[in-house]
């Protein structure tokens, strides 16, 4: 199955996403239902791997697009999740050319990459094989993220490598690449983040990060970004149940 995100990230519009990381499909179909256009479900920080990675797109694909961001920039992780049939693959903490390199020979087909021919799932176990092996290197996108001071360093470089599809700022890793542990909204954080945006822009590629609920958003748009994703879903729990109570005790305030 293929999705409409590349068309529509192509197109230049603003979308908003948000991950998954409890790993469980029926958190996947309450989030899938909430019309993001987008959900990234996460291998690298979670307990997400290929036993359930299937039934996660599964649970998302119907309505809304699924994205992964695969564990590391290796053949095992980035051609194995591409077969289940994403929109997306998002590598992480890619530092220079070669392995940015590397990611696009994994993920995308001849003439861009040496992508492994087993497209399993994403061709309809086999029935579509010829589409996809045709269309997959449009369809199905190649996220790189930029999350390290060196990534910043070597854009130029980095962005050289025809089949890149999006660079995402991971702005929590960069913050500790450049002293800062997790103060992502430090003045320097935020101002080489944001000439990192502008640079991926002028050079015609697509930019996104992720960012919590009530982060300021539309600084990071002026600065050309048109892809977000905004919280995560162990924090609508987390959320959600905080309010809850506090509701409670507040209406019950003297009773109890």
């Amino acid at each position: 199955m293929f999705h409409s995100l590349s068309d529509r990230i192509r197109a230049g519009e603003t979308l908003i996403g948000t991950w998954l990381y409890l790993a469980d499909v029926g958190v996947a179909e309450v989030v899938a239902g909430a019309g993001y256009d987008f959900v990234i479900i996460d291998m690298e920080h979670s307990p997400t791997g290929f036993a359930n990675l299937r039934n996660l797109i599964m649970a998302l694909e119907h309505r809304t697009a699924p994205v992964v961001r695969a564990k590391q920039n290796s053949p095992e992780y980035i051609s194995g999740v591409l077969d289940q049939g994403p929109a997306a693959v998002m590598v992480p903490r890619i530092r220079t050319a070669e392995e940015s390199r590397t990611a696009v020979e994994l993920a995308k087909y001849h003439p861009l990459g040496l992508r492994g021919q087993g497209p399993y799932r994403v061709s309809d176990y086999g029935r579509n094989e010829h589409q996809v092996l045709q269309n997959a290197n449009d369809k199905q996108m190649l996220w790189l993220q930029v999350e390290h001071r060196d990534a910043v360093d070597n854009l130029d470089e980095i962005m050289a490598i025809a089949g890149i599809d999006l660079l995402f700022i991971g702005r929590g890793d960069l913050s500790q690449s450049m002293g800062h542990l997790g103060e992502v909204d430090h003045p320097d954080v935020e101002a080489v983040g944001k000439r990192a945006c502008q640079t991926i822009c002028q050079a015609g590629l697509p930019a996104g990060s992720a960012f919590g609920a009530k982060a300021d958003l539309k600084s990071w748009h002026d600065a050309g970004m048109r892809i977000f994703t905004v919280s995560a879903d162990f924090q609508f729990v987390i959320d959600g149940a905080n309010a809850t109570l506090s509701h409670a005790q507040e209406n019950l305030k003297g009773g109890i």
